[in-house]
């Protein structure tokens, strides 16, 4: 597991690592992504954000026109989530399309809202 930190201003600083861990990532029972190469980051005081490589969700994406902006990331896009059993969840989902160099390797992954799903770690819940 390697640590990349990288000190984008005096007051803000952006961690990431690949930790040898596996990450799923359900909502009521329904599986949405699991995968054995999460990328973990830390961003100065906010919560841990786990990014998953898009090609470990298994959940139907939906595009949104929701977008916003992170000086330290980019530009944001949003997914929401089509459920087996029909449901949605508007703006579940957020992707960098094209990250800032500092964290090009946020490219081709997805965060779900932590807040919003349930995330098990190796096998606990997070």
């Amino acid at each position: 597991m390697g640590i990349v930190r990288r000190v984008l201003s005096r007051a803000h600083r952006i961690e990431t690592s690949r930790p040898a861990s596996r990450v799923r990532v359900s909502l009521r029972g329904h599986v949405l992504a699991e995968s054995d190469h999460p990328l973990l980051l830390q961003e100065g005081r906010l919560r841990p954000r786990w990014y998953l490589p898009r090609a470990d969700v298994q959940a139907e994406l939906l595009p949104s026109d929701t977008h916003t902006t992170c000086p330290f990331k980019g530009e944001a896009s949003y997914h929401s989530v089509r459920l087996p059993d029909g449901g949605v969840e508007e703006d579940l989902v957020w992707y960098y399309p094209e990250p800032i160099a500092a964290v090009r390797e946020l490219g081709d992954h997805v965060c779900f809202y932590g807040e919003r799903v349930q995330t098990e770690v190796v096998g606990q819940p997070e």
